[in-house]
């Protein structure tokens, strides 16, 4: 079932904002991002996973220094969007049905969970995961053994579905989500599932050269209040932005 929040019975607007950049870094633009989180404990790390069949793998890329630990994953794996839960993360594959369950330090694999969708994004709160598959839904699910309990459609403000949702980020409590080839940010509210603002990332997209038609904005990481970092598919930069 599907939940859509009585309170989305009513028209709600939103406003269209730009982020505002701070500051850049250099990134690896070798990297098909996929994921993006940013180690709490260094706030100079993030962990990152890269996608495409023979090519995926798990990394944790230090921004300051321009370092990258990286761990190859199986040829037959299409690594997707990733989140952290403690001492470890959880990685979502494509079409493989799987979440892979990894230690944080070392990367290493501690077990797989079977689960009947896609993989595209993933966030969680400490207390349950949301993650998306290409469509409309964001599926909540069970931060301990990755059940689906409910399902929640995003909406914009013309109730019309948002679909193709990608990248996921959790913060202050809403969703920040990129959708597939489009210029925009989506803050969405996670008790309605409304859009409550959009952030267009033209003026950031203009600035990195396109590797190739898949060179997308993907990849969002929280970093204290209204400061991200995001980046996009074989993109030579992240960007540290403000989302307000």
């Amino acid at each position: 079932m599907v939940a859509v929040h009585p309170k989305a019975k009513k028209r709600i607007k939103f406003n269209t904002c730009t982020p505002v950049i701070i500051s850049s870094y250099k990134f690896d633009n070798s990297i098909f991002t996929q994921g993006l989180e940013i180690d709490k404990q260094s706030q100079e790390e993030v962990f990152l996973s890269s996608g495409l069949y023979k090519k995926s793998f798990i990394g944790k890329y230090n921004f300051k220094e321009r370092r990258l630990l990286k761990k190859n994953l199986d040829k037959n794996v299409f690594a997707e969007g990733l989140t952290v839960v403690n001492d470890k993360i959880w990685l979502l594959t494509w079409q493989e049905n799987k979440v892979l369950v990894l230690s944080k330090k070392k990367l290493k694999l501690i077990r797989t969970l079977k689960y009947s969708d896609v993989g595209w994004g993933i966030a969680n709160d400490k207390k349950k995961f949301y993650v998306s598959n290409g469509t409309s839904n964001i599926s909540i699910r069970n931060i301990n053994d990755f059940h689906e309990e409910r399902k929640l459609k995003v909406l914009d403000n013309s109730k019309k579905p948002v679909e193709k949702l990608n990248e996921l980020e959790y913060a202050n409590g809403y969703i920040y989500a990129n959708k597939w080839h489009s210029k925009n940010i989506y803050k969405i509210n996670i008790n309605t599932g409304y859009v409550t603002k959009k952030f267009d990332c033209s003026k950031i997209i203009a600035k990195e050269k396109k590797k190739n038609k898949e060179s997308v904005i993907n990849g969002i990481a929280h970093l204290s209040g209204n400061e991200f970092l995001i980046t996009g598919k074989n993109w030579a930069h992240l960007y540290k932005v403000i989302l307000k």
